[in-house]
């Protein structure tokens, strides 16, 4: 059975990636994009598994494809197949009701309104829809959305789609606060981190502090003692603990940290004992060296959260942190656009190599995930 998914865009791969571990599955390997979102293409045994992909904005089942194709009626005749649509309803049936009076709703993206426009795609979808499922009626919400999305020039892919607005925003968080990481973007991260991380069994340590440290107290308080159920991550730059929830259902231990104390107090009411949280600068934890398994964090940059003074400087003193408690061989990912100061910071830190770095488009905005390794 054919599906399809979304991903924000630059997280093809990652997407690829978590795709391919599901059994059974298998992801086409060039990136497919329909104007505001990465598409991957794939092959899959069953449906119920594809509401689980932490990466995903959303998962179709395919009803059909078409390429080469220019007018619009050749577009939606070759869209339009009867047994596809058939098999995309058993595959939506695998993860919510299908009844013999449904309502539905087309949704049509092209990358380009030259041939013709959007709009004229779905109402001519509409159409056809009518005209074959007589019990059917159109609504708005509705019982069954229909997605047809241009994927590149002149492809043409229809979908049913499998999710809903969870799959993309989860459950919500109870405390918001402008400019959140998506969740989606999270998950990337945290699954990053995990895939360049070496292979061995849950850790048994804590990060303590060290020496040094200052000691822990009600806004310091130590991460933790005695055992964990899995490696620690630690997003020392939290904010409302997108990137601990997500690295939690990927089953690391997580820790948290911010110096901003509403942020502290955010992550507190989102995640409650999901995740161990303190107050502090990034550039002064209070962990051991090489206590932790990996990073993954949303440093400050953009219009709302801007560095002041010297940014080299505070990159390279940010990054020596993060080396110092992360573990030999452990993994350091980072979601901060390109810039001199960063690049530059970057080059006298010989202690990380970079494995990996992604170019997004996130809030309307250029940025880049990093992925390192500690040396």
């Amino acid at each position: 059975m054919r599906y399809f998914a979304t991903a924000i865009p630059g997280l093809h791969p990652v997407l690829a990636r978590e795709i391919e571990a599901l059994r059974g599955a298998r992801a086409a390997p060039l990136r497919e994009f329909d104007g505001r979102n990465d598409v991957v293409s794939f092959t899959a045994r069953g449906s119920g598994g594809l509401i689980g992909l932490r990466t995903a904005e959303d998962a179709y089942a395919e009803v059909s494809s078409v390429h080469g194709q220019e007018r619009l009626g050749a577009v939606v005749g070759g869209l339009w197949n009867q047994q596809g649509l058939e098999r995309a309803l058993s595959a939506y049936a695998g993860v919510h009701p299908l009844r013999a009076r449904m309502t539905f709703r087309v949704v049509a993206r092209v990358r380009s309104e030259q041939r013709f426009l959007r709009t004229e795609l779905r109402d001519e979808l509409v159409r056809r829809v009518l005209q074959t499922r007589s019990r059917w009626r159109l609504a708005d919400p509705a019982d069954l959305e229909l997605w047809v999305l241009e994927t590149s020039p002149s492809r043409f892919r229809l979908g049913i789609r499998l999710s809903s607005a969870s799959m993309r925003h989860r459950t919500g968080r109870p405390t918001e606060r402008p400019g959140a990481l998506r969740p989606t973007v999270a998950a990337a991260m945290a699954y990053l981190a995990h895939a360049s991380s070496p292979d061995q069994p849950p850790g048994t340590s804590d990060p303590a502090p060290g020496p040094s440290d200052p000691a822990p107290g009600p806004e310091n308080p130590a991460p933790g003692s005695g055992k964990v159920a899995g490696e620690v991550l630690l997003d020392p730059c939290c904010g409302t603990g997108t990137v601990l929830a997500e690295a939690a259902a990927q089953g690391w231990d997580p820790v948290g940290g911010d110096l901003d104390p509403a942020a502290i107090e955010a992550t507190r009411q989102n995640l409650g004992r999901t995740a161990r949280h303190f107050r502090a600068d990034v550039r002064r934890l209070p962990l051991a060296g090489a206590s932790v398994a990996a990073v993954a964090s949303n440093l400050p940059f953009g219009r709302r959260y801007e560095l002041k003074g010297d940014p080299e400087r505070w990159f390279a003193a940010t990054l020596g942190e993060l080396v110092r408690v992360t573990r030999p061989d452990g993994s350091i990912v980072l979601l901060v656009p390109r810039s001199p100061a960063f690049e530059r910071a970057l080059a006298r830190q010989p202690a990380i190599r970079s494995t990996d770095r992604l170019d997004l488009r996130l809030l309307g905005m250029t940025t880049a995930l990093w992925t390192f390794r500690r040396r």
